[in-house]
């Protein structure tokens, strides 16, 4: 656990990418589907996908990969779309 809250993120993975094309798809996602990806409570994991908070950067890489950006060659080509 200790490993996920200082594991380094890929240099895509930024604050701006988050607001402006990951938590944008966490609308399509149900709440449920969110928590158990972060291991949060139901409730803050509404916060998130309605944009009231935003995560911590450990977890913008789970999220990321909930909405489809799994890895680089994903974010190649939903980043050119």
């Amino acid at each position: 656990m200790l490993r996920e809250w200082s594991a380094p993120l890929p240099e895509w993975l930024t604050a701006y990418f988050y607001g402006e094309r990951i938590q944008p798809l966490l609308s399509g996602k149900k709440v449920r589907e969110i928590a158990d990806a972060m291991k949060i409570s139901e409730p803050y994991a509404a916060f998130v996908r309605s944009g009231k908070r935003r995560p911590h950067p450990r977890h913008l890489q789970v999220l990321a990969k909930l909405v489809g950006f799994g890895n680089a060659e994903q974010l190649e080509r939903n980043s050119n779309g």
